[in-house]
């Protein structure tokens, strides 16, 4: 009896599984570096490539986190110091040991410095949660949310919301 009765169980789950469908959540690549004592990441699409820092050319008038411009491949990309921009702690550029994340966002090309790049990761939107961020709500506002990897909590920035900022509209005058 109790083996006919497992196999019904066993045939209920069976005919329970086939008809439920498995939901997998998709999962986008992303580039995670370091800056500083802190962890971040941008969606993959968005950075064009990592190089080291050359000559930094400086550019007058402009807020303390725009570092100036560079020539790549002909190009004169301008370089951002994002730490500055948003916890207002600057990075001592060290030639030797920072680098420049090439970003393209909506047509624009620009940099940021970074100490150290990690790995490519892989994240899904319920990962990135607003609630793991350590840091001020105003500070938030250049987040999507905070994400675990490697024991550790990695801040996912925002290009939308860097970019849309006022502090990134600057006049010339």
């Amino acid at each position: 009896m109790s083996t006919i009765r497992s196999r019904a169980v066993l045939a209920q789950i069976s005919n329970r599984q086939s008809t439920e469908k498995t939901i997998v959540e998709r999962k986008d690549a992303y580039i995670a570096f370091q800056i500083l004592d802190e962890y971040f990441a941008l969606p993959i699409q968005n950075v064009r490539y990592s190089m080291s820092i050359g000559k930094i050319t400086p550019v007058p008038d402009v807020p303390g986190f725009v570092l100036g411009i560079t020539n790549v491949l002909g190009e004169i990309i301008s370089i951002v110091d994002i730490s500055d921009f948003i916890f207002q702690k600057p990075v001592l550029i060290n030639q030797k040991k920072c680098f420049l994340l090439l970003i393209e966002w909506n047509g624009i090309d620009t940099s940021f410095v970074v100490t150290d790049l990690i790995d490519m990761v892989l994240l899904g939107k319920s990962e990135i949660r607003k609630d793991l961020l350590p840091v001020s709500k105003e500070k938030k506002a250049y987040f999507e949310g905070g994400a675990f990897w490697n024991e550790r909590i990695i801040g996912v920035l925002s290009l939308d919301k860097i970019f849309s900022s006022e502090r990134m509209h600057f006049d010339e005058d």
